[in-house]
């Protein structure tokens, strides 16, 4: 993993193409965690849901449809998440 990647203040940087490495969902998630650990996980769920939401549109016609289906999953868990934390 840590051949991997290497976080910047802008984010991710994936050393892994440069390497001919194939990135895993087990790497990618490793990667939320540990942005997280390290307090860079600052966005907030409505910003996240924005930003999802803005990158998915304009995506869209490339996307096929279990990527769509995937990725508005993630936007209504992401909205559903903000919705809960605006009301309690």
């Amino acid at each position: 993993m840590d051949n991997l990647y290497a976080t910047t203040e802008a984010g991710l940087v994936d050393r892994g193409e440069q390497w001919g490495a194939t990135v895993t969902p087990t790497d990618v998630t490793a990667v939320f965690e540990q942005l997280n650990l390290e307090g860079r996980a600052t966005v907030d769920l409505d910003h996240a849901c924005a930003g999802l939401a803005a990158w998915l549109a304009g995506a869209w016609d490339r996307l096929g449809e279990e990527e769509i289906a995937l990725l508005t999953s993630v936007g209504a868990t992401l909205w559903r998440e903000g919705h809960y934390k605006r009301r309690y």
